[in-house]
């Protein structure tokens, strides 16, 4: 590898052809073998430098003396002349320009040429590489083409040129490997506003350090070499961690701007990426199609760009896309970009098909209500709906406070068992006779004493003819979710751990039937941090994969990207807007078109959805949250995407009002 260059490279040159995607590297090797370091390989196009206009000069009619002489002096900003300046004087005539000789500047800026003969000449300016300013032409041209000509007389004495050149913008950074020791000697390439066309090359220096000076105004972007003097193979990649040319992010120089601060982390390691899958299996128009990515590498953060027809749709840059008319009969594919700390990116395409016509529409089914007097009884109502006596165990949780019951709520549907709620004294008769029609083998209770009272376990343990009664519970409300999940789950990992705020009950309302249909736990945590008792469940559990309910204020990116080194397949966000939009948007991320019920719950209150989310989960449908007045649009559009067979209202009509069962019927 040749040194790191210590002057000015030679005079740029406009590209002949431009460096070919798929060619870049081999010609950026090929490059580095027979260009000196600091070379120009492709220079950019926007005017540099300023000078003295030509009309300063005399101009007089060319004769056949050679005592002619042209002289000056090249200064930077602010005036300030600039020494070691390589001059070249270019003679005009009708076959172009020729290249007569060049001159240094001294330590005041001045240059001479003399035993000129007469006629049309022009200079050329290249500094030194250390004094960051911009070469340029005679008249402040930025190419040859574009000189402008000085006429000089016979015996003429042209002085007291004055050429000023701007100061060039600067690029700097750092490059380091994956632990953050310096890498020296490693190449880094200085793209130009088209991509894949590499303007100039560095080495970085002591320290890491890379640097490009003398850079014209315009846009960039830096590639960073795979090669180096150590034994370590590094595996190159893009600013801003891409690994392929097409996704490059780039940036804007002004000029003089100095631009520190490029950091940039290689490693040896790539991001291990698995092939995706795609719920629905083929894509049609009109339903909404969802990649499902995963990968091994710890960290992992996943970027999605869907196309068609091999044109990238704009905006399209989430796991889930609805296929619109536009795009009928096109190939659909979506670009998944996978970025970890400590490991370089990958990209991988996937192809979902083509694009089918929209399933014909589904018969809408009736609209009818599960409701009592109040919680209680709602929640045997629900129970009478779903179960025959006989049931192996049923569930019992607060009907005062939410949240021992939200972690429940999956593990009930999982095991096929009823969720009934009672107050902390004593359970109600409604819910005794509920029990004693069951004639469960078993009973569970889902939080401490406080919540339910021994006398509830008392008198379970006799309606249970004296069977089992047990009781999950912990010092708080998410060491109770951890205890449920111990209860239920071994360390096998299971194929998904859903996490949900822990302070307020929609979002795991919402996700308590997919928590029993995936029979994956559903863990609480606080929005900013999570809880060391979740943290170590999780480190037990080790899940395929997990995915937040709720949007970053029920459960920030801070804390997604810690539940990230729990997983091995990748963290995912099912959210929205408001609590309505997250459990629409629960919905479409988990159930198609055609599912056999829908439930409909007072968004503001929690227990009849607490009672219902269990036999939703069985009976794989969701649970879509609503004002007590009126349907939120969100849910609208979800179910009339859904076509349910038949819709469920949990509640009465002061949970959720007529007129929002009148609205149900009419979607119908």
């Amino acid at each position: 590898m040749p040194s790191h260059r210590s002057g000015r490279a030679a005079p740029r040159s406009r590209p002949t052809a431009r460096l070919a995607r798929g060619w870049f590297l081999v010609a950026l090797a090929t490059a580095l073998a027979v260009v000196a370091p600091g070379t120009a390989i492709a220079s950019p196009t926007a005017a540099v430098g300023t000078a003295t206009p030509a009309a300063a000069v005399p101009v007089v009619a060319a004769e056949t003396a050679t005592d002619a002489r042209i002289a000056g002096t090249v200064v930077g900003v602010h005036g300030s002349p600039l020494s070691a300046v390589t001059v070249r004087l270019h003679r005009i005539d009708g076959s172009g320009m020729i290249a007569l000789n060049s001159r240094t500047t001294d330590t005041t800026g001045t240059f001479s040429f003399s035993g000129l003969a007469a006629g049309d000449y022009t200079l050329e300016f290249t500094p030194k590489w250390e004094s960051n300013h911009l070469q340029t032409w005679w008249g402040g041209a930025a190419a040859q083409a574009e000189a402008v000509p000085i006429r000089v007389g016979a015996s003429e004495q042209v002085t007291g040129l004055r050429a000023e050149l701007r100061p060039g913008a600067v690029v700097t950074g750092v490059l380091t490997d994956e632990h953050g020791a310096p890498l020296v000697g490693h190449v880094v390439a200085l793209l130009g506003a088209s991509s894949c066309q590499a303007v100039l090359w560095e080495q970085s220096l002591a320290g890491g350090v890379f640097r490009f000076s003398g850079l014209e105004p315009g846009t960039y972007s830096l590639y960073f070499w795979n090669g180096g003097p150590d034994e370590r193979t590094f595996i190159g990649e893009y600013w801003r961690d891409q690994p392929e040319c097409d996704l490059v992010d780039r940036f804007e120089l002004a000029q003089g701007q100095v631009l520190g601060g490029m950091d940039v982390e290689l490693s040896t390691r790539r991001v291990e990426l698995r092939n995706p899958t795609f719920s629905p299996s083929s894509p049609s128009v009109g339903v909404p199609l969802t990649v499902e990515a995963a990968s091994p590498t710890p960290g992992v953060v996943f970027d999605y760009q869907w196309g068609a027809g091999y044109v990238a749709i704009p905006g399209a840059t989430g796991p889930t896309l609805t296929p619109s008319a536009e795009h009928l009969g096109k190939s659909l594919y979506v670009r998944i970009t996978a970025h970890a700390p400590g490991f370089a990116p990958v990209l991988l395409t996937a192809y979902a098909g083509t694009v089918e016509p929209p399933p014909p529409p589904l018969d809408w089914g009736p609209v009818v209500r599960l409701s009592g007097p109040d919680r209680y009884a709602t929640s045997v109502a629900v129970s009478r709906s779903q179960f025959a006596p006989g049931v192996d165990t049923v569930f019992i949780a607060s009907g005062a406070a939410f949240p021992d019951a939200l972690s429940g709520a999956g593990v009930a549907a999982s095991r096929n068992g009823p969720l009934l709620l009672t107050p902390a004294a004593g359970l109600p008769q409604v819910v005794i006779d509920e029990i004693k029609r069951l004639k469960p083998k078993m009973a569970i209770i889902f939080g401490g004493t406080g919540a339910v009272s021994s006398k509830v376990q008392q008198q379970l343990y006799e309606l249970t003819n004296q069977h089992h009664v047990a009781r999950f519970s912990g010092s708080d409300r998410y060491a109770t979710s951890v205890a449920i999940s111990r209860m239920e789950y071994s360390p096998l990992a299971p194929p998904v751990v859903y996490v949900a705020n822990g302070m307020d009950f929609p979002d795991a309302l919402s996700g308590a039937p997919l928590a029993g249909r995936e029979r994956g736990p559903l863990l609480l945590s606080t929005a900013t941090a999570l809880p060391s008792p979740i943290a170590a469940e999780l480190d037990r559990l080790n899940p395929q994969r997990i995915v937040i309910l709720g949007g970053t204020g029920s459960i920030s990116d801070a804390v997604a990207r810690q539940l990230g080194t729990y997983t091995s397949g990748g963290v995912t966000r099912l959210a929205g807007a408001d609590r309505y939009q997250t459990s629409a948007a629960i919905s479409k991320g988990s159930f198609d078109v055609g599912v056999p019920v829908a439930y409909i719950a007072n968004g503001a209150n929690f227990p009849d959805a607490l009672s219902g989310a269990p036999v939703a989960g069985m009976q794989g449908g969701p649970v879509l949250l609503t004002p007590a007045s009126a349907l939120p649009e969100a849910v609208v559009d979800e179910l009339q995407r859904l076509r349910p067979e038949r819709v469920v209202i949990l509640g009465g009509t002061g949970s959720v009002s007529s007129a929002v069962q009148q609205q149900l019927d009419g979607l119908g």
